[in-house]
C-alpha cells in the first residue's frame, strides 16, 4: 500500500476542511434566507388578515350604525303614529256628540259629513228641521277632525313604509278599525275596539320591534 507524502496528505485535509466549511456556509446561508422568507411570508399573511379584519370590523360598525339609525327612525314613527291617533280620537268625540245632538237619524252619516264640508248640494240643507247653530258648530268641529285625520293618515303611511312585517300587519288592522271609528262618529255612534285587542296588538308589535336586538347581519346584503 502506497502512502501519500505528508505534503499531499496535508493538502487533501485542507481541501476537505474547505469543502466542509463551504457546505456549512451554504447551509447557513440557506437557513438564513429561509428564515427571512418565512418571516416575510408570515408578515404578509398577518398583514392581509389584519386588513380583512379591520375592513370587516368597519363594515360591521357601519351596519350597526345603520341599524341604530333605522331603529331610531322607527321609534319616532311609532311615537308619531300614536300621537296623531290620539289627537284624531280626541277630535272625533265632539263630532259624534254633535251629530247625535242634531239627530243622527235625520240623515245618513255621509250626508252629515258632506254638510259639514259644505259640499255642493249640501250647503243649504240646514233648514227648519236642522239646527243651524248646531250645523255651524259641526262644521267648526269638522275642521279639527280633518286636520287630525290627515296627520294620522300621514303617520300611518310612514309606519307602513318603515315597519317590520309584524308591525305592518298589526298597523293595517288598527288602521281599518280607525276608519270604522271615523265613519261611526259621523253617524253619531261609537265603534269600539273589543277589549282593546287591536290597540294592544299593534302596541305590543311595536314594542317587540324596538326591544329586539339589532345585529349587523340583519342589514348585510
Amino acid at each position: 500500500m502506497r502512502r501519500r507524502p505528508p505534503k499531499e496528505a496535508a493538502l487533501t485535509a485542507v481541501a476537505a476542511a474547505g469543502a466542509s466549511a463551504a457546505t456549512l456556509a451554504w447551509f447557513t446561508l440557506a437557513g438564513a434566507l429561509g428564515g427571512v422568507f418565512l418571516t416575510s411570508a408570515f408578515s404578509v399573511v398577518i398583514g392581509v388578515l389584519n386588513h380583512r379584519w379591520q375592513a370587516r370590523s368597519a363594515e360591521e360598525a357601519r351596519l350597526n350604525q345603520h341599524g341604530d339609525r333605522v331603529r331610531d327612525e322607527r321609534r319616532e314613527s311609532y311615537i308619531g303614529y300614536w300621537r296623531a291617533w290620539n289627537k284624531l280620537i280626541y277630535d272625533l268625540r265632539p263630532v259624534e256628540y254633535q251629530v247625535r245632538e242634531l239627530g243622527r237619524d235625520a240623515m245618513p252619516g255621509s250626508q252629515w259629513r258632506a254638510l259639514a264640508e259644505g259640499s255642493p248640494g249640501h250647503e243649504d240643507q240646514d233648514d227648519s228641521d236642522t239646527d243651524k247653530t248646531g250645523t255651524r258648530k259641526l262644521r267648526m268641529l269638522a275642521d279639527e277632525v280633518w286636520g287630525a285625520e290627515l296627520a294620522w293618515r300621514t303617520a300611518a303611511d310612514i309606519v307602513l313604509l318603515t315597519a317590520r312585517p309584524a308591525v305592518a300587519a298589526a298597523a293595517k288592522a288598527h288602521i281599518a278599525l280607525t276608519d270604522q271609528k271615523i265613519e261611526a262618529a259621523w253617524q253619531g255612534q261609537h265603534h269600539p275596539d273589543p277589549d282593546g285587542i287591536t290597540y294592544r296588538q299593534l302596541n305590543d308589535a311595536m314594542q317587540a320591534d324596538l326591544l329586539s336586538p339589532s345585529r349587523a347581519s340583519q342589514w348585510s346584503s
